[in-house]
């Protein structure tokens, strides 16, 4: 039953039919007195919890599972994955990879381990680490090409958003651009994807593309609650930048059309723009 919620949780993002067959999990693990299925159960509810933006029930969760876990002598890496999440939204991104990182460690699916590497490449990147960074989603994309898994087709967004911070511009629209078929599948970095291009979009004074992407990236935070402390700062800074030059009357205009849109068409038009300045601009394309 957890294998059918995970599916349904994962690959098919159907996030009501993953929390009917983790309760379900539960209640069976329960009469049986198992406290490892107990603990999984638990935290993948809390997974739930947290992707609808109920994060005091995913909190609540994440520690029931820990305290489950440390009963039964066993380690549980999806708590420490749900409690490194609770600390990026804090800003604390040294604690995130701590938790992170030792959880990658007790994984044994691949497809988590794949996930988890992706959220350690773009702390790292947040952090300045490059090099790891690099290692991170590299590894990670050569396990979900392994499991043959479509999330691979988004598996290029976290890589432009680092190599954008290297100050490779070219590169990272088009690593905007590969990623472009699988943004649906990629629910978790949808607004730093978006804030990423954002960023590009100002760099090359194209500000109302940059006001259209931060009403789509508001929103996905509206709807889903990703917005961490530190991007809630760049998102107010890239606005302030945008509206400074377009004009309060014009920023709303595009920062309202692009919350109307579907978050992926104004990512696909934004990608567009910004091929196009990159071809026939003569400002250097990089930091």
């Amino acid at each position: 039953m957890l294998g059918l919620g995970r599916i349904a949780q994962i690959v098919r993002c159907d996030l009501i039919e993953a929390q009917h067959c983790f309760e379900k999990a539960l209640v069976i693990y329960r009469e049986l007195d198992d406290l490892r299925g107990i603990s999984h159960a638990t935290v993948f509810l809390g997974q739930i919890a947290a992707e609808r933006a109920d994060l005091s029930q995913a909190r609540a969760l994440a520690e029931e599972c820990l305290t489950i876990a440390r009963q039964a002598g066993i380690e549980n890496p999806y708590a420490l994955v749900l409690l490194a999440e609770f600390a990026r939204n804090h800003g604390d991104l040294e604690r995130t990879r701590w938790l992170l990182e030792q959880a990658v460690a007790d994984l044994d699916a691949y497809g988590s381990i794949a996930d988890v590497l992706e959220g350690l490449g773009s702390v790292a990147t947040r952090q300045g680490d490059f090099a790891a960074a690099h290692a991170f989603l590299d590894e990670s994309l050569s396990l979900w090409k392994k499991l043959g898994n479509e999330r691979a087709l988004a598996a290029s967004l976290p890589m432009a958003v680092l190599v954008q911070a290297e100050g490779n511009y070219r590169g990272a629209i088009g690593l905007y651009r590969a990623g472009l078929p699988g943004i649906k599948l990629y629910r978790n970095p949808k607004c730093p994807c978006g804030l990423g291009l954002a960023e590009l979009a100002t760099v090359f004074d194209q500000h109302e593309v940059t006001a259209r992407l931060l009403g789509a990236i508001h929103s996905v935070d509206e709807a889903l609650h990703h917005l961490a402390g530190y991007e809630r700062d760049d998102y107010n800074r890239l606005a302030d930048v945008a509206r400074a030059s377009l004009g309060a009357v014009a920023f709303d205009a595009a920062w309202t059309q692009g919350r109307a849109a579907p978050f992926e068409a104004v990512i696909e038009e934004a990608v567009s723009a910004l091929e196009g300045v990159l071809r026939v601009d003569d400002q250097p394309l990089s930091a």
